[in-house]
């Protein structure tokens, strides 16, 4: 991409005419053969600028004829050494043959003058295209985009309508320097176009891009495909329960046409011809096991595996060891008379008769 210079395009000036000569002297002018740009900020430098008062720019080509006086209205006195202007925009130039040899002319109030030689590019247009114009975008997915060329002229730099980081707010971005869209969406959205320009310093040009964005669409679940082999089906399996340190004979009832090539359970195959198989039943015994829940799975021949089958072990009940009771202090109360026996009463506070006296014994009960 050709990137258009900013301002400060330095253009050597030999101011060599004074007030006091004749009108419209021209000295030798200093060619730089650089070239610069419809609408461009420049800064000419050269010597005597303190005087200027209008400044033109001249384009002359004689085959075949062309000939422009371009005045240049705005321009500011820097210093005696430098003017600073801005080139003209493209439609003050109309359209120039190739090769047109341009003269910057700075004039004081009396109509002296000096100039320098320049070639003047005139950009084309940018005529820019998308490789696509529209796509639907998933939430939480990255978005596809486009790519972007121009036909015409270099673009400097580009511009989106309507702004995209706010309508809607959705976590899409735009580079202003590639003119492409980015980023992953959050939430879903009805199709929004958006108009994308890109500008050069001669003129613009647009395309559009339309984006919307929908939910997470729901992978659907593939309905297996019955092999065409399996005739064998299960219709019942006992027991689905066990305790723990039995071996559990086990029956599986239904039809078994094709033979029993494998049992595994939980994913660990019994011995091979440990089990008996009838037209109706196969019957097998699972060897004691911990407590758990195991996965019984039949395989019969050159046919798919049967449905999956479960059983569940569990630990014995125990009867939890009697724990004895703690004794009890029990206080003995008790009548005395000296010299006499006792009468004696338990669990209550006795009145003991005359002469008596109470005594209280701590004992375990």
């Amino acid at each position: 991409m050709m990137r258009v210079r900013k301002a400060v395009l330095c253009i050597a000036l030999a101011l060599v005419a004074s007030i006091s000569a004749s009108p419209n002297a021209q000295a030798v002018p200093f060619s730089n053969g650089t070239n610069f740009y419809p609408g461009e900020a420049l800064t000419l430098t050269g010597t005597d600028f303190s005087t200027a008062n209008t400044i033109y720019l001249v384009g002359n080509s004689m085959s075949p004829s062309y000939h422009a006086f371009i005045a240049i209205p705005t321009f500011r006195i820097i210093s005696d050494t430098a003017i600073s202007l801005v080139v003209p925009p493209p439609s003050a130039f109309g359209s120039p043959p190739g090769g047109v040899l341009w003269v910057f002319e700075v004039k004081d109030s009396s109509n002296h003058w000096t100039a320098t030689y320049s070639t003047l590019i005139a950009i084309p247009a940018p005529v820019i295209t998308l490789s696509q114009s529209s796509e639907t975008a998933t939430v939480g997915s990255a978005i596809a985009g486009y790519s972007i060329s121009s036909t015409g002229g270099t673009v400097a730099s580009y511009s989106i309508s309507p702004d995209i980081s706010a309508i809607p707010n959705n976590g899409l971005s735009f580079d202003t320097n590639t003119g492409l869209i980015s980023g992953t969406p959050t939430a879903t959205a009805a199709p929004i176009t958006y108009t994308i320009t890109g500008t050069n310093p001669t003129s613009s040009s647009s395309a559009t891009y339309t984006i919307g964005v929908e939910a997470i669409r729901a992978v659907a679940t593939p309905v297996p495909i019955p092999d065409p082999l399996q005739q064998s089906s299960i219709v019942s399996f006992s027991p689905d329960t066990s305790t723990v340190g039995v071996d559990t004979p086990v029956v599986v009832s239904g039809i078994f046409r094709e033979k029993v090539s494998a049992i595994q359970v939980n994913g660990v195959g019994l011995s091979s011809g440990s089990w008996v198989q009838t037209p109706t039943t196969i019957s097998f015994t699972l060897p004691s096991k911990s407590a758990g829940v195991y996965s019984i799975q039949i395989f019969n021949g050159s046919a798919p595996v049967l449905p999956l089958q479960q059983l569940k072990i569990t630990a014995p009940f125990a009867l939890p060891t009697p724990i004895a009771a703690p004794k009890k202090k029990v206080i003995y109360i008790s009548c005395k008379r000296s010299g006499h026996g006792s009468w004696i009463s338990y669990g209550v506070d006795p009145t003991c008769p005359a002469g008596y006296t109470k005594n209280y014994t701590l004992k375990s009960h």
